[in-house]
């Protein structure tokens, strides 16, 4: 099967004064797969993300996008591009209910802006195209139970897959998650899991940050490693188990 790269990184880096927090930084992502970024805290890995979504400006190297440079292209162009991510803060909208929340993420690529529709200035046509977009999107997220609940009164794990959701209201090509099983407990990260093979089974490719060492063996087609902003090591899950170095800035093992 021929794989097609949907985003370089090349030789990316990041300085904050004398100090780097990415260094050389290269790797790709096909479309259609799962690729994890890890590493020990304060690895660099959310601000490569920060620097990918154009959060941060670039000091060095280039990104490409579907084979277009957005190195220095304004963030809020991305997403109608067809890249979308959520935060490792949860941010949601207060007073909004789930579907409000998550209509919110479609206002992009709509014919009517977010502040627009909350001021009363309507086009009904394209109200009902978004409602019924979102509406799909939380049944996707398992969440129809609480799609007039107030968000920022959900669990912790219904508050990530409401950001999740609105996150595809764009219908990306690629969806970067930062740290989406943070918080979690191990039946809803199993449950994250499957959700996110089943997204990159129906075409969503996938750049996630995480922790949790379980779902990202499970899930992950490769990985990359970084450790003091630097990419330390790149393979499948079975080739990043058994790497030495990857071991040692772990564990801080000795490694044969």
């Amino acid at each position: 099967m021929i794989r097609v790269a949907i985003l370089r990184v090349e030789n990316l880096s990041k300085a904050f004064g004398g100090l780097y927090a990415v260094n050389n930084v290269s790797f790709h992502i096909d479309q259609g797969e799962i690729l994890s970024i890890i590493g020990p805290n304060g690895a660099g890995k959310s601000t490569l993300f920060n620097l990918i979504t154009r959060i941060y400006d670039v000091t060095s190297g280039k990104i490409t996008f579907q084979g277009k440079d957005i190195t220095n292209m304004a963030p809020y162009r991305l997403a109608s591009m067809g890249l979308s991510r959520t935060y490792q803060n949860i941010e949601l909208f207060e007073g909004l209910t789930t579907l409000e929340n998550v209509m919110a993420g479609g206002y992009i690529k709509g014919k009517i802006g977010f502040s627009e529709s909350l001021f009363g200035i309507r086009n009904r046509f394209e109200e009902k195209r978004l409602r019924e977009l979102a509406e799909s999107r939380i049944e996707m997220v398992g969440l129809q139970q609480y799609m007039h609940a107030e968000a920022v009164d959900l669990p912790y794990g219904r508050k990530r897959m409401v950001e999740i959701a609105r996150a595809l209201m764009t219908s990306p090509s690629i969806l970067l998650l930062d740290e989406p099983a943070a918080g979690l407990n191990s039946q809803e990260s199993k449950q994250l899991g499957e959700f996110l093979l089943r997204l990159r089974n129906e075409g969503t490719t996938i750049l996630f940050i995480e922790h949790d060492m379980e779902t990202v063996m499970e899930i992950s087609d490769r990985i990359v490693v970084m450790n003091y902003g630097e990419k330390l090591a790149e393979g499948t899950p079975v080739e990043i188990k058994n790497n030495p170095d990857v071991i040692r800035a772990y564990l801080g093992a000795e490694v044969d």
